[in-house]
């Protein structure tokens, strides 16, 4: 077995650098192209999960929002606008909460064969939701679970179709990106 051979091959990337120092005559090059190995593949560890850029610094500010106790409308347009911010980005969508915290919601449907069988009750009109066009992508038994741990997001009335919540804090890691 080779030590960094072509089997042990993990990625190709560039990684950008601030330089514009060169000896080029008509274009600085601010980058580099990497190549990344393991010495063996096989024993290297799967699943090289790094904390999100700048999450501890969005939950401070989310976690100060609700502690303010302003109402959910306006801890989500804080929060809307917090997003903006470019350090902030990645936080796109997270702007909802609760008592468990700050959430996103996430796409019911999308699936082929989806399940219509399972009647979501609207918890104000006490009238069933719209489905999503495909059916609801979880069975009847998880979304009877997402229900009781108040796991969906609802509309104003049952037009709209019910969302499932995802939770920061249950996303705080993410697997690094190269360009």
């Amino acid at each position: 077995m080779k030590y960094f051979g072509e089997d042990n091959f993990i990625a190709q990337t560039v990684r950008a650098s601030n330089s514009t120092k060169n000896n080029s005559n008509y274009l600085s090059v601010t980058h580099d192209y990497c190549l990344i190995y393991s010495k063996f593949k096989e024993y290297t560890k799967k699943n090289w999960q790094v904390e999100k850029r700048n999450v501890k610094d969005f939950l401070k500010i989310a976690n100060r929002l609700l502690k303010q106790k302003l109402s959910l409308s306006e801890i989500e347009k804080e929060l809307k606008e917090l997003v903006k911010y470019p350090k902030f980005y990645d936080f796109d969508h997270y702007y909802y909460c609760d008592k468990k915290g700050v959430y996103r919601t996430d796409n019911s449907g999308g699936v082929e064969n989806g399940n219509f069988e399972t009647e979501i009750i609207h918890p104000i009109t006490k009238k069933n939701c719209k489905k999503p066009a495909k059916g609801w992508r979880y069975n009847e038994a998880t979304i009877q679970d997402m229900l009781s741990k108040d796991m969906f997001y609802f509309g104003e009335d049952e037009s709209t179709i019910p969302l499932p919540k995802r939770y920061l804090n249950d996303y705080l890691t993410t697997i690094p990106s190269g360009y």
